[in-house]
């Protein structure tokens, strides 16, 4: 399958969540993501979630990752697509869906493939929901996995 009816199935699929749905795999993702063994964080980049597309939120987790790592610079992405201008430790990713190579599939404006290009000593997180993980999706030469997927089981 193409991208385009990828991202046409995984979209119909997130939106009929139900939003108390959304927030509860949201904190189930969180608490999967505290159990890991995670080295010292100076910055961290995430997304602000959209939710009228049913995304994950990283609110969760950011904030457990703020209490452990109290003086931790934390960047969100604004609007206009602007990740800022430096090096970051962990960058936090939404997913419309992943696969278990670590390949993600986005909204197909590549922005986050060209930030991550230059991001070559951060850790990369994405987060997705269990029914938008897949085997395997479509690879293209521009695509930059991620390091880790995280998902409510898992």
């Amino acid at each position: 399958m193409n991208k385009a009816i990828l991202r046409s199935k995984f979209k119909q699929s997130r939106s009929e969540l139900p939003d108390f749905q959304v927030s509860s795999l949201s904190l189930e993702i969180a608490n999967q993501l505290k159990k890991l063994a995670w080295p010292p964080i100076n910055t961290l980049s995430t997304y602000k979630q959209i939710k009228k597309n049913n995304e994950v939120d990283p609110e969760p987790f950011v904030n457990w990752m703020n209490k452990q790592y109290p003086d931790i610079n934390v960047y969100q992405e604004d609007t206009s697509g602007n990740f800022g201008l430096q090096a970051y430790d962990l960058i936090i990713v939404p997913c419309l869906a992943a696969d278990r190579r670590g390949y993600r599939l986005g909204y197909g404006g590549g922005h986050y493939d060209k930030f991550l290009l230059s991001q070559t000593r951060a850790l990369k997180l994405g987060l997705c929901y269990g029914i938008t993980l897949v085997d395997e999706l479509p690879k293209e030469s521009h695509d930059i996995p991620l390091d880790l997927i995280a998902y409510e089981g898992g």
